[in-house]
């Protein structure tokens, strides 16, 4: 019973990851676009890959829920 806990926490930890890393992460997009010296379109790339990142991602925990139920 506490293996199904832990994992139940973990499970929500990585869904609720995305929306708490964007909205962390769009206010910081014009000073990474001048710390970098690049263009607004280059930072919001980042955002962008890193969705990409964690939708593949999603795949994998997919496959691993499903096979411990």
């Amino acid at each position: 019973m506490k293996n199904i806990k832990l994992f139940f926490v973990i499970n929500v930890a990585i869904a609720s990851l995305a929306q708490v890393m964007a909205d962390l992460y769009l206010p910081s997009l014009p000073s990474i676009k001048t710390f970098f010296g690049t263009s607004s379109s280059n930072a919001q790339w980042t955002l962008s890959i890193y969705v990409l990142g964690y939708a593949l991602a999603q795949l994998f925990y997919g496959l691993i829920s499903d096979a411990v139920g």
